[in-house]
């Protein structure tokens, strides 16, 4: 089995919409079924699709209201990372203004 059959710790972890640590206690305990595989940083954990299926009712949510969680959750960084750039434009257009008025204003004497 490789690491691209299954879910990685940080993939559940982000469709459920709980902690990296909550999902390795979940496989500790046996809760979730996980398997051992070598990946790209060496051995890893996978969660296969069907076993995160049997996982859902005891997790109390579906996987409608997991992909709507993950779609809310993709939403709001993006909106967050519109938010940054437009303040980051802002800022660039700001100085550039300063620079143009720098310029008009020390042109004469050029």
């Amino acid at each position: 089995m490789d690491a691209k059959s299954g879910y990685t710790i940080n993939e559940v972890a982000y469709l459920l919409g709980v902690s990296k640590r909550t999902v390795c206690e979940w496989i500790r305990i046996g809760k979730l079924k996980a398997f051992l595989t070598l990946c790209d940083t060496g051995v890893c954990y996978v969660i296969l699709p069907e076993e995160l299926d049997k996982f859902y009712p005891e997790s109390g949510r579906s996987q409608t209201q997991l992909l709507r969680n993950q779609a809310k959750r993709d939403k709001q960084q993006y909106l967050d990372y519109l938010d940054k750039r437009y303040y980051d434009l802002c800022n660039e257009i700001d100085t550039i203004s300063k620079i143009k008025s720098y310029i008009e204003e020390v042109e004469p004497y050029i």
